[in-house]
């Protein structure tokens, strides 16, 4: 075996009675030694589902994933429906991930094993859809920041230890704290890990996931090890040093009302209107200098190996900034997923595979771009 976990299991319970109700230090029989991995129900009989520990673990102990001498361990020490101000430095769940990650230390050096922590994992954003760009991405600073200090000094290492991200997508859903078209703080992440690749890394969209729970936020088991494959393949990547393959706009241009959107592909892009339905337009938004007005898109195709072209409904002021959209919006008192929330038709063609045999295509990330028409 080679993929492993703390005894306390994936998720790691808060407390001496494995009760995962409230936000607690952890206790020491948590982490006593590691085992094979596996997910199960807590002993509560609540189900919180399956973490992303499975597919990662599929993903990287897959064979040629990882070196002969080397193993995989996860441990996940979030605690659903906080906000990012309780997982910075001080906070509960970060003392119990550093506490992780001295306990594996440990363990590795009583082995005569090397600990390496490529990333850490960020599965958040769902209380923090209301806040602006700017105030959510102070937050993963200081997060980032903050976690590349203390792990460093753990380890004896030094260089950033960047945040995993997926981009929550279910920012219209019909509950308290949600019920938005759109989530600034959402679409700020991308800005914010596109303008630092050292520190933040696009693994993409949860929207084009099937396996959402009938609340329309959280994931069923089977999503959830979607999840963790985009992950794990993330993690291979970032390891090998290999570009990030989460799909974003690179640049905009016009001539006339003839539209390019060029995009990162590392495969040809495609639109794919059988995973995802259609929200209209592909989920493309042209918006006028006013900030308001849409003006309406067609002819929305392929064009080369990483450009989508389009043709405007209308004439374009030359030297005047317009903005384009992507899965930026959604319908509120919509549930996320592949046919509901906020989302686009824009994928690349990667020939991985999940466990399921399904495609791991990336689709394009929910973002903004102005550009200055010509």
């Amino acid at each position: 075996n080679r993929v492993f976990m703390f005894n306390g299991g994936t998720r790691i319970t808060q407390g001496n009675t494995f009760d995962n109700l409230s936000v607690r230090d952890l206790d020491d029989v948590q982490m006593q030694s590691l085992v094979p991995l596996f997910e199960k129900l807590p002993p509560n009989g609540l189900n919180f589902g399956e973490t992303q520990g499975g597919g990662e673990a599929w993903w990287l102990g897959a064979p040629g994933k990882m070196a002969a001498n080397e193993v995989f361990v996860f441990a996940s020490f979030g605690f659903g429906g906080l906000t990012i101000a309780s997982l910075l430095p001080g906070t509960v769940p970060y003392r119990n991930l550093l506490r992780g990650v001295r306990r594996l230390k440990a363990l590795c050096d009583l082995n005569g094993m090397t600990l390496e922590v490529p990333a850490v994992d960020f599965d958040q954003g769902q209380a923090n859809y209301g806040d602006s760009a700017v105030s959510d991405q102070a937050s993963l600073t200081t997060l980032q920041a903050g976690l590349t200090t203390d792990i460093n000094a753990i380890l004896g290492t030094s260089g950033q230890i960047p945040l995993m991200l997926r981009q929550a997508t279910s920012w219209t859903v019909d509950a308290d704290g949600y019920r938005m078209t759109q989530s600034l703080a959402m679409l700020g992440l991308v800005d914010h890990a596109l303008a630092n690749p050292t520190k933040f890394r696009l693994a993409g969209p949860q929207y084009s996931i099937d396996g959402y729970a009938g609340d329309g936020v959280h994931m069923l088991a089977p999503g959830s090890r979607r999840e963790g494959e985009y992950r794990g393949r993330s993690t291979e990547r970032l390891r090998s040093a290999a570009a990030s393959e989460g799909l974003v706009m690179t640049a905009v241009s016009n001539s006339g009302t003839a539209i390019t959107i060029t995009f990162n592909a590392l495969t040809q892009i495609a639109i794919d209107t059988t995973l995802v339905s259609n929200p209209g337009q592909n989920g493309l938004r042209l918006v006028a200098p006013d900030g308001v007005t849409t003006i309406a898109l067609s002819g929305i195709a392929p064009s080369g190996t990483n450009m989508i072209v389009a043709t405007a409904a209308s004439a374009l002021t030359a030297g005047q900034t317009y903005t384009m959209g992507v899965a930026d919006v959604g319908t509120i008192n919509q549930p996320a997923g592949p046919t509901t929330g906020p989302r686009s038709n824009i994928r690349d063609s990667s020939a991985d595979a999940a466990s399921s045999g399904a495609n791991l295509y990336n689709w394009a990330h929910c973002q903004r771009k102005t550009f200055v028409a010509s």
